[in-house]
């Protein structure tokens, strides 16, 4: 998406962990896959982005434990606009993700779009065996 901010890892809050975990290159957003997207009752959205191919991302302490993806996991908080255009019809749905400078992240492709205006946005990440993924229950309930 070429309209978003090159350097993603600018518009988190939590930039310095991150860069740490990624060798300050953040990945890139173009082919991700939406893995979630949950709307909570305190104006807060988080979004879980599964990356595409992650060798050039994974740590060796990573990989020693049999892990060979990353998923991101964005919680954006004081959501003051959120629209969801278009249909999901399959799992795994291919989209590009930006954030734009009016604090605006868009994940999209040409027939589904989700587009939100944050106050502030935090970013985990999550590696994982992508033969053996299961969800952790205690992201639901932070």
């Amino acid at each position: 998406m070429s309209d978003g901010v090159f350097n993603w890892f600018e518009c988190v809050d939590n930039k310095s962990a991150l860069m740490g975990m990624f060798g300050g290159r953040p990945p890139l957003l173009d082919n991700v896959r939406l893995a979630q997207l949950v709307i909570g009752e305190m104006a807060e959205v988080k979004l879980s982005l599964n990356l595409p191919s992650c060798s050039g991302h994974i740590q060796n302490s990573w990989a020693v434990k049999g892990y060979d993806s990353v998923q991101l996991r964005f919680s954006c908080y004081d959501v003051g606009k959120l629209s969801l255009e278009g249909k999901m019809q399959e799992s795994g749905l291919e989209l590009a993700a930006a954030f734009n400078e009016n604090r605006t992240f868009v994940i999209a492709n040409a027939d589904f779009r989700i587009e939100l205006q944050y106050g502030y946005i935090r970013a985990e990440v999550y590696p994982y065996n992508s033969r053996v993924f299961e969800e952790p229950k205690s992201w639901f309930h932070q």
